[in-house]
């Protein structure tokens, strides 16, 4: 039996490593109290974390090994005093920089949406100046098209004006044909149509030539052109119908052109007068013509002009995007270095933490069974009775 208080000692052979065993690193690097302080020590120093003066800064830096790595249990007041400042600066550190990726990210959060505003806007300003350029187009080809508008009135004013200002000398001209036209019918045509007796070589030659070059002059067509010499080499007699077919249409010729310069010149004032009023609407249709042209060149220049606006509006909200991206990127840069500095400042509270909880943890009681307790009640009859034993053993002797 196990007495009360009595100290149950396990033997020596539990408390030997087995062959082969490796004792397990207790800490690691970075794990130990020391370095733990080390921590809290380098953190003070970081300028980063505020402290109201150097004073303190120094203070507590001195403070911290004489605190911290105390156990908690084993602290008094000096030492709590000292610890509750250190948490006081790492919560404020923590809850600073908190606030600043708070405010970072609400930063980050509006800048972006001002960037989905001004991606809208440049849409707009990319798609209004796409319309514009196709209104550029559009008076682009209207003015080219009044500007051939405008020549093609320009060439009927000139030949209006032509005709106007030859009329009377055309009406002389006419005039002089018709008398050549007569002349040639009547002294050169008649003649050989209706001639008895052949002529002489010379003059029926000179004839016979003076009507082909008039007919020709006329528009008579070639094959018609072709056959006069050899219908009017033959007498009356020999002439057959084909040759009268072709003589008649000779005839119909030159009196068809007798006729129209007659009437041209019957109707001579009256025809003038066309021709001037003719003149006067070719005038109101290249005086409209111009108008327009001019209508559509300045449409034009406002259609560049307004074109040349949307370039500048759509080059402002190019810009104006680029600045926002580049701000966000800063902006971006600025929320990770917070955040960077925020998870250090809790890594920092959370070594304090540890460190101002720490306490001493009492070493684990071996646990005693049925079995252990029977043994070493066995054992420690043993030893008592070997020197009773002994003493019997010598008074045997003795005996």
């Amino acid at each position: 039996m196990v007495k009360r208080g009595q100290k149950v000692v396990a033997t020596v052979e539990d408390s030997l490593p087995r062959p082969g065993f490796k004792r397990a690193k207790t800490e690691k690097k970075g794990d130990s109290i020391l370095d733990k302080v080390g921590i809290i020590v380098e953190a003070l120093a970081d300028p980063k974390v505020v402290i109201p003066n150097d004073c303190c800064r120094n203070m507590l830096q001195a403070a911290v090994p004489c605190v911290l790595q105390v156990p908690v249990s084993e602290r008094h007041s000096y030492q709590a005093n000292v610890a509750a400042m250190l948490g006081e600066v790492f919560k404020a550190s923590q809850d600073s920089w908190e606030q600043k990726v708070g405010e970072a990210q609400s930063s980050l959060d509006a800048a972006d949406t001002e960037r989905s505003s001004l991606a809208s806007a440049l849409d707009v300003a990319n798609e209004q100046l796409s319309n514009q350029r196709s209104e550029v187009m559009n008076c682009k080809e209207q003015t080219q098209t009044h500007t051939e508008a405008e020549k093609e009135a320009q060439r009927v004013k000139d030949e209006a004006d032509k005709e106007v200002c030859n009329f009377d000398a055309s009406q002389l001209s006419k005039a002089k044909d018709l008398e050549e036209c007569n002349s040639i019918y009547k002294d050169t045509f008649q003649m050989l149509k209706l001639a008895t007796e052949p002529l002489n070589a010379k003059d029926q030659k000179t004839s016979i030539s003076t009507l082909v070059s008039f007919v020709k002059k006329l528009g008579a067509d070639t094959s018609l052109q072709t056959v006069i010499p050899h219908v009017f080499k033959k007498s009356t007699e020999e002439r057959g119908t084909f040759d009268n077919v072709a003589l008649d249409q000779v005839d119909e010729l030159l009196q068809k052109q007798m006729t129209n310069l007659k009437t041209a010149l019957d109707n001579g004032d009256s025809l003038k007068a066309e021709k001037v009023e003719a003149q006067g609407q070719a005038q109101q249709a290249l005086d409209s013509a111009k108008a327009n042209l001019v209508e559509s060149k300045q449409v034009l220049q406002s259609a560049c002009d307004m074109m040349i606006s949307k370039q500048s509006e759509m080059k402002s909200a190019q810009t104006a995007l680029d600045l926002k991206v580049q701000e966000i990127g800063k902006l971006s840069e600025e929320h990770a270095q917070h955040q960077k500095e925020f998870e250090k400042a809790t890594d920092r509270l959370l070594t304090y933490t540890f460190l101002l909880e720490r306490d001493v943890v009492p070493e684990p009681v071996p646990e005693v069974t049925a079995e252990k307790v029977e043994e070493v009640g066995t054992m420690d009859v043993e030893e008592s009775s070997a020197p009773l034993e002994s003493t019997v053993a010598q008074v045997g002797i003795t005996a």
